[in-house]
């Protein structure tokens, strides 16, 4: 957050004051969750590359609480995690080259 906003902390009552600079302001949008974050670049080829070659789709799973559990264990996304346990699976690779 350092570069576009001050952060004082008020230690008698355990709040926090946020200084916006007008000059950053500007160049910065509300997330989901209302906190500020930079927009991406313009130019063609600016953001995040796409893993595996193409886009992710927001997908609903329903899983028990244990593989939930599971999945979550090392940090890595679930979603991340899913992909990697299917993309090994030899029935994965088979239906990839016949999709070809």
């Amino acid at each position: 957050m350092a570069g576009w906003a001050d952060v004082t902390r008020f230690a008698h009552d355990n709040t926090h004051h946020v200084t916006v600079r007008k000059s950053c302001y500007a160049a910065t949008r509300r997330s989901a969750k209302g906190s500020p974050m930079r927009s991406g670049g313009k130019r063609e080829g600016a953001g995040r590359k796409v893993s595996h070659g193409e886009r992710k789709e927001t997908t609903t799973v329903r899983l028990t609480p244990t593989l939930r559990e599971f999945l979550a264990r090392d940090g890595e996304s679930i979603g991340d995690q899913v992909e990697t346990i299917v993309r090994k699976t030899r029935a994965f690779r088979e239906w990839m080259k016949t999709r070809d």
